[in-house]
């Protein structure tokens, strides 16, 4: 995994990219943070409007939506970005 700065913006760049382009279902936002101490992981954030009519069933299925199927997908995904750097 690289420890230097400049390629882990790259990689980070280009999952922020990859995520423009595929946002999860439903999602307003999506956004590749980057947090000290976690250099050989990348983040993906997604943030969805709620509303006062929403029920816990409903914020339920998105989060399952996200973390089972969107990411899943999105894994393989990245892991292509980061066999480039190996």
């Amino acid at each position: 995994m690289p420890s230097d700065d400049d390629v882990r913006a790259e990689i980070a760049e280009k999952v922020q990219a990859l995520v423009n382009k595929m946002p999860a279902k439903k999602s307003f936002s999506m956004e590749v943070p980057r947090y000290p101490g976690y250099d050989n992981y990348v983040w993906v954030k997604a943030s969805y409007t709620l509303d006062g009519n929403i029920k816990g069933k409903d914020v339920n299925k998105q989060y399952r939506a996200f973390v089972y199927d969107y990411s899943e997908e999105l894994y393989i995904k990245i892991a292509s970005i980061f066999e480039d750097y190996e």
